[in-house]
C-alpha cells in the first residue's frame, strides 16, 4: 500500500501555490499531480494542517459498539445465529452495517468461530 507524501513535501507545494505559481507549473516542479496540489492547498486553509489522514484499517465496526449489547445477547440466546441473520436483525432496527464489521466486532469480543466435527471420530475408519 503506498504511504502519503511527506508534510515537509506539502508544505513547499503549497508554498509555491502561494508564490503565485499554477497547480500545473507546482506539479511538474514537485512530480505530483495537479490535483494534488490543488487538494492540498484547500486543506491547508479548511483544516489549517497539511499531515495526511490515517491510512487502512477499520473504520466501521466501531460504529457498531454502541449496538454490541444488542448483539452478544442475540448470540447468547441463539448461539447457531449465522452473520446474514445477525445482519438481517441489525437492518431491521434500522442499523446498516457489512458482515466484516460484525465479525470484527464479534472478534473484539472474544466470540469467533470455531470449526467442531459434528460425530465422533470412528476408530475403524482412517481418517
Amino acid at each position: 500500500m503506498p504511504a502519503a507524501l511527506s508534510v515537509d513535501l506539502r508544505r513547499r507545494v503549497v508554498a509555491a501555490l502561494e508564490e503565485g505559481l499554477s497547480c500545473s507549473q507546482v506539479a511538474e516542479r514537485f512530480g505530483v499531480s495537479p490535483a494534488s496540489a490543488s487538494r492540498w492547498r484547500a486543506r491547508l486553509s479548511r483544516q489549517g494542517s497539511l499531515a495526511a489522514d490515517p491510512m487502512g484499517g477499520d473504520r466501521r465496526s466501531a460504529d457498531l459498539e454502541e449496538h454490541a449489547s444488542v448483539l452478544l445477547d442475540q448470540v447468547t440466546r441463539t448461539p447457531d445465529l449465522t452473520l446474514a441473520e445477525m445482519k438481517g436483525r441489525l437492518s431491521r432496527r434500522g442499523i446498516n452495517t457489512s458482515l466484516s464489521a460484525i465479525t470484527r466486532l464479534l472478534t473484539r469480543h472474544g466470540l469467533t468461530y470455531k470449526k467442531r466435527r459434528r460425530m465422533l471420530r470412528s476408530s475403524s475408519f482412517r481418517m
